[in-house]
């Protein structure tokens, strides 16, 4: 049987730990406004997200598209509130707002990037878990919490933190599957591994952690031969191309004019 009590204590702190990184990440959210320049890169992610609202493709390829498709989403959700609120008439009025009232679409962006930030101490406290123990799993928690980099940037409504949460998403996924063999386990994190790359380009790097998990399982296999029939590097790498093409459709698009 599982001794409840023995789960109690990691899982409490785990919280308190989850608790301090949303609060450090939330606190001065509001960093630099009014001047929407603190981080250029956020004016123009949040000016892709209004394109696409407005029923434009914009012709913005420094990110592939699927941050700037979910960003849309959330103005979305923020449509609908002001609709209900008495705000807005239609989305067109909600996306015009922008010169006067510029300040919910940086926060509602900002706020995304929080989230992912928090929900990445997650993620590094099951992956240093699975490899080291629940000890090293709340340790690591506890540093990425405060990791002053990932803090800062987590304030920002830019791509680095939601790719950082789906590289090391992936890579959790990838030494799951590894341990267990199973290749639906190296499909679902080369999946989330190319939605990464939908964000940013850089999730290409995945493409090492792979490369590393089949030249290993070749080198420790006693049947050499099967190993080096082991389907893994497939598995894991359509599911990422797939991912990928989802963050991509403005390419096609646009080689089509």
């Amino acid at each position: 049987m599982i001794d409840r009590s023995a789960l109690a204590a990691p899982r409490l702190l785990l919280g308190v730990i989850v608790v301090v990184a949303a609060l450090v990440r939330l606190y001065g959210l509001d960093f630099g406004l009014p001047h929407t320049q603190a981080r250029p890169d956020e004016t123009h992610i949040i000016e892709a997200a209004r394109l696409m609202l407005s029923g434009r493709l914009p012709r913005f390829y420094d990110y592939p598209w699927l941050y700037i498709v979910l960003l849309s989403a959330l103005y979305l959700g923020y449509y609908a509130w002001g609709a209900m609120a008495g705000w807005f008439d239609s989305v067109a009025a909600m996306v015009a707002s922008w010169p006067e009232y510029w300040t919910p679409f940086f926060l509602i962006s900002r706020a995304f990037s929080a989230l992912c930030g928090t929900v990445t101490v997650l993620v590094v406290y099951r992956l240093a878990r699975r490899l080291w123990g629940e000890t090293a799993g709340l340790v690591a928690a506890l540093f990425m919490a405060l990791a002053f980099i990932h803090v800062r940037d987590s304030h920002f409504g830019t791509t680095d933190v939601a790719l950082t949460l789906f590289i090391v998403g992936s890579v959790a996924g990838l030494v799951e599957a590894h341990q267990s063999q199973r290749q639906r386990a190296f499909a679902v994190a080369g999946l989330v591994g190319g939605l990464g790359a939908a964000i940013k380009y850089n999730a290409v790097i995945l493409a090492a952690p792979i490369a590393a998990s089949y030249v290993l399982h070749v080198s420790l296999s006693h049947d050499r031969g099967r190993a080096l029939r082991d389907p893994r590097l497939l598995s894991y790498g359509v599911p990422f191309a797939l991912g990928f093409a989802i963050g991509i459709p403005g390419f096609i698009a646009y080689a089509r004019e």
